[in-house]
């Protein structure tokens, strides 16, 4: 029980150090004058992967526009799984 107690409290650790990570990169954009659009707000908040992060933060200094930090192909892909995921309901 202790060893499961221990490992949700480091889930919980670890997904809120994402979280602070995902915000730095929405606060950067918006510190920039960039908005962020929701669906891409909320892909940003659902990271836990440091390193994608990471580069999402570097990229935050640089970019125009919040689109920029994923891939076009990556966008795409989302679009379609979320058409499908609304196709369904």
């Amino acid at each position: 029980m202790l060893i499961a107690e221990g490992q949700y409290a480091y889930q919980r650790l670890f997904r809120a150090e994402m979280s602070k990570e995902a915000r730095r990169v929405l606060e950067t954009l918006e510190d920039r004058g960039i908005s962020v659009p929701d669906e891409l707000r909320e892909r940003i908040l659902l990271c836990l992967e440091e390193d994608k992060l990471q580069i999402w933060l570097d990229l935050a200094h640089k970019v125009r526009r919040a689109e920029d930090l994923f891939p076009p192909v990556y966008l795409e892909m989302i679009r379609k799984v979320e058409a499908e995921a609304g196709a369904g309901s």
